[in-house]
């Protein structure tokens, strides 16, 4: 089954931390095309749940590399994004509802 990760800051992590997401990354402020480079040439990661504002800080090169991956699939998420849309979208991309006890 392949793993679900999250990329972005500390603080977009670490509710994806409490509600049990294990492999969260924490975006490198100096080198962030580096680290969004390996979770894509992770074979186990199927899902990459992305903060839009890291996106910011990505070369054009890495920009494509998200926007045309097919696997692993990238879930971009706003801090707009309200909860239940996050949730449904999270559900619909890995068809498990994170929050669901």
């Amino acid at each position: 089954m392949k793993q679900v990760a999250v990329l972005g800051d500390q603080e977009f992590t670490l509710g994806f931390q409490l509600a049990g997401v294990g492999r969260t990354f924490i975006i490198n402020k100096d080198h962030p095309d580096l680290t969004i480079k390996e979770l894509i040439s992770n074979k186990e990661i199927g899902l990459i749940i992305l903060q839009e504002k890291s996106m910011e800080s990505f070369s054009e090169e890495t920009k494509e590399l998200v926007t045309d991956s097919i696997e692993p699939v990238f879930l971009t998420i706003t801090e707009n994004d309200s909860n239940i849309e996050m949730r449904k979208l999270i559900k619909k991309s890995i068809g498990v509802d994170l929050w669901d006890k």
